[in-house]
């Protein structure tokens, strides 16, 4: 993990993909690598990985849980250390565990305009951090989210 450096609230080390069997779907459609199972070097696994938690983080925003979702593998693990719900758990692992996170934690809210700030690739080309922030509106009451 980073330490000497402030993070904003939502912050997380996420483990993404370790093989190409294991693809974003959004992924899968649009690269030949991922349809014929070929292994991808160490910075295309990370590129990949990348660009796939863009997809995924811009889908979750949008509420799109099935296309969100698509991008995480079954036994994927969020670690927030900074957490942005002080009750919550700082790891949770699954995928339908975190889904449930999601869709529970923006039904208030008119989806979550995310801007990723900045992706510390890893050593592990299946590990990212990435620091981002979100903004929306709460439904009910019309307040700002920040």
């Amino acid at each position: 993990m980073v330490t000497g450096c402030e993070l904003p609230a939502w912050a997380f080390l996420i483990r993404m993909h370790e093989d190409s069997g294991a693809a974003c779907a959004h992924h899968r459609s649009d690269n030949d690598i991922w349809r014929q199972g070929w292994k991808l070097d160490d910075q295309a696994l990370r590129d990949c990985n990348c660009a796939c938690f863009e997809h995924m983080l811009e889908a979750l925003g949008r509420k799109d849980w099935d296309a969100g979702f698509a991008c995480m593998t079954d036994d994927v693990l969020c670690d927030w250390p900074y957490l942005p719900i002080p009750e919550m758990s700082h790891e949770m692992r699954g995928r339908d565990t975190i889904r449930e996170f999601f869709r529970i934690g923006q039904e208030p809210f008119a989806g979550l305009n995310y801007r990723i700030e900045q992706i510390h690739e890893q050593l592990d080309p299946s590990m990212l951090i990435a620091e981002y922030s979100s903004d929306s509106q709460h439904i009910a009451s019309g307040i700002p989210y920040r």
